[in-house]
């Protein structure tokens, strides 16, 4: 039906509800800063980190409410109108018995920080809500709208909402299509520019910044390699990220994410301590002087490691990946003096599988439970929880078939 890079669909600037730059500032520490999917999330440019004292989400919230609040004289009414009257994640709308089923100190936090900003932002939005017959519970459902919905674009990551485009499920190995922003003249060739979008005229009734030519720019959704076959679905991947922000922001969790990770450990001081618990090194060899060089060496490991393991965990500890060890792993343990870097992941990863209540086995029969009753968030949850489990297996499974082919290899030499 397109063939490749072919164009799917195709929506005027004008219609994107975009980010205003001066909501683009350099504040680090937004909770929700890595929940937006990705345009081209094979440009590594991709990757951001911004925020402000009131979360970006919050605020484009309230202009989407108040775009919402001018009926049918906004351009945007119909897809609006379509959007869903619910979005369920953790952060907005579960309770703290189904947060719980995570079972997941991270989350827990993660969700307590972005429930504290919502709740700030109410407060400081309440004229502007009420001035259009909103409320805090309006202003968390556009808010998980935005969190759920927007994509990121450029090197400083600038969230745009782009209806129509939006409405495209995620699947990072089947995906047949991907997000682009593109500009005149050469948009009817295909070709796609990278540059930076940069601010122009107040004109725009979205009262969005457009790039220089709006009207000839264009966010589309053009077909992939292998193009887009006719009946078949439009996917595109939201990123390559691990499950945690999918679970938060997105609502749902992929079944069998490569990318999903856990953190192994916080820190080299961690990982030090671990491995004497586990008897692969004396307590005397894990001194202050050890764990700095440690560090040191993982320091330089993440920054020439391009692996999944790497890319994915590089500001969250120490990782493991279904396809693999963060790098540093092993940098630290050649510092460190641990003979078998492969025991003290096992290790490891066994300890944790022991601090959850469960089984995988019991996750499993809970998941289907939960899902024939219902309970939606709950069983999202689970299959979060379940998923990490997977991750944990991994070392351990691998553990078990080596010592029984080098008890097979004895018995028979």
């Amino acid at each position: 039906l397109f063939r490749s890079d072919e164009v799917v669909f195709s929506l005027p600037w004008d219609l994107v509800f975009a980010e205003e730059e001066e909501e683009d500032p350099e504040d680090p520490e937004d909770p929700a800063r890595r929940a937006t999917r990705v345009v081209d999330p094979d440009d590594p440019s991709a990757e951001h980190e911004d925020s402000a004292p009131m979360p970006w989400s919050a605020r484009m919230a309230m202009r989407l409410l108040e775009e919402r609040a001018r009926g049918d004289d906004s351009p945007l009414a119909p897809w609006i109108a379509a959007l869903p009257s619910r979005v369920s994640t953790p952060p907005l709308e579960y309770d703290a018995e189904d947060v719980a089923e995570a079972e997941d100190a991270a989350i827990d936090a993660e969700v307590a920080a972005v429930a504290f900003a919502h709740a700030d932002a109410c407060l400081e939005l309440e004229d502007r809500l009420r001035a259009i017959g909103c409320d805090a519970d309006d202003l968390r459902w556009a808010t998980g709208v935005l969190h759920s919905r927007c994509f990121t674009y450029g090197a400083r990551g600038r969230h745009l909402l782009a209806p129509g485009v939006d409405m495209c499920n995620h699947d990072a190995e089947a995906k047949n299509a991907v997000a682009r922003v593109v500009h005149s003249p050469e948009t009817c060739q295909g070709a796609v520019a990278t540059s930076e979008i940069a601010p122009t005229t107040e004109e725009n009734t979205l009262i969005n910044r457009t790039p220089a030519g709006a009207s000839e720019s264009f966010f589309q959704l053009r077909a992939g390699e292998d193009g887009v076959e006719e009946g078949a679905e439009v996917l595109i991947s939201y990123g390559d990220w691990p499950n945690d922000p999918f679970f938060l922001y997105f609502g749902f969790v992929p079944a069998g994410n490569r990318h999903d990770a856990v953190v192994l450990f916080d820190t080299v001081d961690a990982l030090a301590s671990c491995a004497v618990r586990l008897g692969l090194i004396e307590p005397g060899e894990a001194s202050a002087t050890g764990i700095r060089k440690a560090s040191e060496a993982v320091a330089i490991g993440k920054s020439g490691d391009a692996s999944s393991a790497a890319k994915t965990g590089s500001d969250r500890g120490l990782v493991l990946t279904r396809e693999g060890v963060d790098g540093g792993v092993i940098a630290a343990c050649d510092v460190l003096g641990v003979e078998s870097w492969v025991d003290l992941v096992e290790g490891r990863c066994l300890e944790l599988l022991r601090a959850y209540r469960t089984t995988l086995k019991e996750d499993r029969a809970l998941l289907d439970a939960a899902t024939a009753e219902g309970r939606l968030d709950a069983a999202t949850a689970i299959a979060y929880r379940a998923s990490k489990k997977e991750v944990l297996l991994g070392p351990v499974a691998a553990g078990r078939a080596r010592r029984a082919a080098e008890e097979a290899a004895r018995q028979t030499a």
